[in-house]
């Protein structure tokens, strides 16, 4: 945890401060010149989980689990086509 401000957990165990800096750290990394392609990626599903039906969120989900997992770079300014069409 990069926070070491004290903070109530939830009774699962889950600290609503660390869902909070996670938002914001995908935020920060789906912006500017070094955006990365997770963070961009999670900002659409984001707003997808919350605005289109659940098998098109599981189905955006799947297809981008799969660009990430044979992707060659980490950051959008190195995509080129090739990396898309591939």
């Amino acid at each position: 945890m990069l926070c070491k401000a004290k903070s109530k957990s939830d009774r699962k165990g889950r600290d609503p401060a660390d869902e909070g800096l996670g938002k914001k750290l995908a935020l920060r990394q789906s912006l500017g010149f070094n955006a990365t392609i997770v963070g961009v990626f999670e900002e659409f599903l984001t707003w997808s989980e919350k605005n289109q039906a659940e098998s098109t969120f599981y189905g955006h989900k799947l297809y981008l689990q799969d660009f990430l997992d044979h992707a060659e770079v980490a950051f959008v300014r190195e995509l080129k086509p090739i990396h898309v069409t591939k």
